[in-house]
């Protein structure tokens, strides 16, 4: 990519960020773990979001998933080229970002890029790229807070008096099962051991130690209700 058209991108990034709302931080090329205003955890990508569609249907894994082809990504990559050149003029124009009234522009960007996608991909694409985003959402902070708290559940229309309660039960749920699931991964463990020699075994063994509940979910939520505890005190 030439000079200009990385500055060009890059223009443009920064002027959607402002429409972001809450701290976010990029994870496996999807947008970040944020929180909502009432401290509501969104680990999520919204189907009904542009940016967030988008970076399912452009993501390798999911890619492959959906049987995106090169053609639909260059008609993606020209919009974006053309949104990323209107940025910057606007900013130029403007004599900084500071005094650009970006967030007009951007919205209309938002709204072409939308109707874009929905011309380029096909439905049962597009369908698809939906289930995706929620079981994404599953994978970085598990299916109890998913349903109760996140994207998932105001998808599926869970109400404000529901949600404890079926946290609740959904954890509990999940902690029977991931008894279970330790189990089989001990065992796993085990027989994979078992294709070493006994040297090599014991060494593993030793290395490895006892088991550690190593809790993706449990960190991203933690990491997300220390920075809306940070973004919410007072500035000193």
């Amino acid at each position: 990519m030439r000079k200009e058209s990385r500055t060009a991108c890059m223009l443009w990034a920064v002027g959607i960020s402002l429409l972001a709302v809450g701290p976010l931080w990029s994870q496996n090329g999807f947008r970040g773990i944020s929180t909502t205003s009432d401290g509501r955890i969104r680990a999520g990508l919204s189907p009904d979001h542009a940016l967030d569609l988008l970076a399912i249907l452009t993501h390798p894994q999911c890619r492959k998933e959906l049987g995106v082809v090169d053609a639909q990504l260059e008609v993606i990559e020209k919009t974006k080229a053309k949104h990323s050149e209107e940025t910057k003029v606007l900013i130029e124009s403007s004599g900084g970002i500071q005094n650009a009234p970006l967030k007009p522009l951007l919205m209309a960007q938002m709204d072409e890029l939308k109707s874009v996608i929905e011309e380029v991909f096909t439905y049962s694409q597009l369908q698809r790229a939906r289930q995706l985003a929620y079981q994404i959402e599953i994978a970085r902070v598990g299916v109890p807070y998913a349903i109760s708290y996140g994207c998932l559940s105001d998808a599926v229309g869970v109400h404000e008096n529901q949600r404890h309660s079926l946290l609740q039960v959904a954890e509990k749920i999940a902690e029977e099962a991931e008894v279970e699931i330790s189990k089989i991964r001990a065992a796993a463990q085990a027989q994979i051991l078992e294709h070493l020699v006994p040297e090599q075994r014991e060494k593993a063994k030793v290395l490895i130690g006892k088991p550690f509940a190593y809790n993706e979910f449990a960190l991203n939520l933690e990491q997300a209700r220390v920075q809306f505890a940070k973004n919410a005190s007072p500035k000193q």
